[in-house]
């Protein structure tokens, strides 16, 4: 969650006011964690799921 706010709401905000503070034109944030095709919100998605799979089992065979 804190890289998403980071990359998505912190980062965009910090970009647009260092352009300023330069005098350069403001272009748009590009997210680091879309790149290469949004690959790490994959990942992690896949980590977050295995953890709660294992979590669950964990959970049922404490119950036995």
């Amino acid at each position: 969650m804190t890289v998403c706010i980071f990359d998505f709401i912190i980062f965009p905000a910090l970009w647009s006011l260092y352009l300023g503070e330069m005098k350069q034109p403001i272009t748009q944030w590009q997210p680091l964690t879309l790149q290469a095709t949004g690959f790490f919100h994959m990942a992690m998605g896949a980590v977050l799921g295995i953890a709660a799979w294992k979590r669950t089992e964990e959970k049922l065979n404490d119950k036995l």
